[in-house]
């Protein structure tokens, strides 16, 4: 059974809190693992979505265009717009010409005509890409995000335990779990508490400037990493991220397609596990019973209803032998 709400100590030490479902919150603590989830996975379509602009410097732009149009690299284009030509073709055009012939004359053609024009292959990329400057810009962009989304995870927190609408969007409608958390930053390196600008508008980033201080390098990374919409702002969100590639990867994709990766964590960073005030009693037991062995002891704490306001009370509970 379980006894009433009892009082507890508040230490001056920072706290933050994993708002999570019941089944996930377990996992985390069987196998001491958090997940640093891919940006894209997250509710906001906005998270590490930057303004990319000035891509590059005249400069900047000869130096990638000497490297983009010498072999293989045209002969990757070629192949790239041939191809896509080649496949709008019906089954029927196909057995009258084979891959092989279409590729070849496909090829000649197009030799010959920027033989005709007499203009280098350099000045032409270099004119398409400045005469459609805008779908280079929605590609570039759109190629970052997928960058970004293949190389860095995030781990969201909160510095408040009671929101009501956290509990209901991440805590399965109050019937999941919180977990507290101590903020060590020897292991969270990278915890920083996200900014919600009063003028609501994106960060944007220069691709072209090299020269950035050491000031300017830090204000632009907290922008990209640490900016959300105001209308997020209730979360209180502190987050921590880390490089995709040193964690664990399950070879496990979740429902948007993405691989899960996990990293260890530090037990001492675990202080204490708050359940839902729609999880049964019964669930509580068990989920004490197969956390007793954690290597130390963790407070448990449950969400009441205030009687007189629309708030959530959180109060200690312990398991009664």
């Amino acid at each position: 059974m379980l006894s009433g709400p009892s009082e507890f100590c508040v230490i001056q030490i920072m706290k933050l809190f994993k708002y999570t479902t019941y089944s996930t919150g377990l996992k985390i603590l069987l196998e001491k693992k958090f997940r640093y989830t891919q940006p894209i996975c997250f509710n906001d379509p906005f998270e590490l979505y930057p303004i990319i602009e000035d891509f590059f410097t005249g400069e900047q732009l000869d130096e990638m265009l000497d490297v983009v149009t010498q072999s293989p690299y045209l002969e990757e284009a070629f192949k790239n717009t041939i191809d896509g030509e080649y496949n709008k073709l019906n089954e029927f055009q196909k057995t009258i010409v084979s891959y092989d012939q279409y590729y070849s004359f496909m090829k000649t053609g197009i030799q010959k005509e920027l033989e005709r024009r007499n203009v280098p292959i350099k000045k032409m990329v270099r004119d398409n890409i400045e005469n459609n400057t805008n779908d280079f810009a929605s590609v570039m962009n759109i190629e970052y995000h997928k960058l970004i989304n293949s190389i860095i995870g995030i781990l969201s927190l909160s510095k408040i335990n009671d929101s009501i609408l956290m509990w209901s969007h991440y805590c399965n409608s109050h019937t999941g779990i919180v977990l507290k958390i101590t903020a060590d930053k020897s292991y969270l390196e990278y915890l920083d508490e996200v900014n919600y600008p009063e003028s609501n508008e994106r960060p944007r980033i220069k691709l072209s400037k090299r020269d950035y201080s050491p000031q300017e390098s830090i204000d632009a990374y907290k922008r990209i990493f640490f900016s959300k919409s105001t209308d997020w702002s209730y979360e209180n969100e502190f987050r921590d991220h880390k490089p995709l590639i040193n964690g664990f990867n399950t070879n496990l994709n979740d429902e948007a397609g993405f691989p899960i990766i996990l990293f260890d964590f530090p037990d001492e960073i675990i202080e204490g596990v708050i359940f839902g005030f729609r999880v049964s009693d019964d669930k509580i037991l068990d989920f004490m019973d197969k956390t007793e062995n954690f290597s130390k002891k963790i407070s448990y704490e449950k969400a009441f209803l205030d009687q007189e306001k629309y708030e959530l009370n959180i109060r200690g509970i312990s398991k009664v032998e």
